[in-house]
């Protein structure tokens, strides 16, 4: 099967532009910001960039219990990959070595060498990639702190953040926010689950915390094929298992 490559020459943003327009998440491209296309099959998939860039997701939503989550504004350090819509014809030029050099790289080739380590070491790898295109955003980075981010981002209803240990998906019926303050769960009958560290919350629908992380994690995901692949999102489909024991959480004093 056809990994992920990269295409075509350095590029540099002229202008701002949102790369991800989402209602729970925004991710902005600016100024000075390079990258290079990704292909996959013969087609432009997405990209790989680096620079000023801002990223801010309203991982918040409402149960009978209160709100579940946090906005965040992660900030974005190093190389990332995207995949989805660009759009950054009509917004970019040839990059100029200056550029790179800008950034901490040594010259555009340098860039270009460090966006296919990425691209090996976060998707191609050992695993094979199935990528289907025009049917959601997809972000795979790291933070200034080196925690992992992970943004699957499909209509205005669905969208799964993975920051570090927390995970907050939500799907058509479902919502599930794991962080350090417990558990949270709408499962797909309307029922509200809560595993803090004041107890658990809602008990006689416990049995759906296992399958209310799975449709919440699969809505989002449906049609984005290629998540299957990428061993990054295993522990995601086990998150039913992660936290089997309330004393296992790093709760705050």
């Amino acid at each position: 099967m056809k990994k992920l490559e990269v295409d075509g020459p350095v590029m540099m943003l002229r202008n701002t532009h949102e790369l991800i327009s989402h209602k729970k998440a925004i991710l902005t491209l600016e100024r000075g910001c390079i990258f290079v296309y990704l292909k996959h099959d013969g087609n432009r998939v997405g990209i790989a960039f680096d620079g000023p860039s801002q990223l801010v997701v309203d991982a918040i939503a409402e149960t009978e219990y209160g709100a579940v989550g946090e906005s965040v504004k992660p900030c974005l350090k190093g190389i990332q990959l995207y995949l989805g819509v660009t759009r950054l014809e009509n917004k970019s030029e040839s990059a100029s070595e200056n550029d790179a050099r800008a950034l901490g790289y040594g010259s555009n080739d340098a860039f270009v060498k460090a966006s296919m380590n990425k691209i090996q070491d976060q998707v191609n790898g050992d695993h094979r990639t199935s990528i289907e295109t025009g049917k959601g955003s997809i972000l795979l980075g790291k933070d200034s702190d080196e925690k992992s981010i992970i943004l699957v981002a499909k209509d205005d209803k669905e969208l799964v953040f993975i920051h570090g240990k927390n995970v907050f998906a939500v799907g058509d019926d479902n919502i599930v926010s794991v962080d350090k303050s417990g558990v949270r769960i709408r499962g797909k009958h309307g029922r509200d689950i809560a595993v803090t560290k004041d107890g658990i919350v809602g008990l006689e629908g416990l049995a759906e915390i296992g399958p209310a992380i799975g449709r919440a994690v699969g809505e989002a995901m449906r049609g984005l094929s290629s998540l299957g692949s990428w061993t990054s999102l295993k522990s995601v489909k086990n998150a039913q298992y992660a936290y089997d024991n309330v004393d296992d959480f790093d709760w705050d004093d």
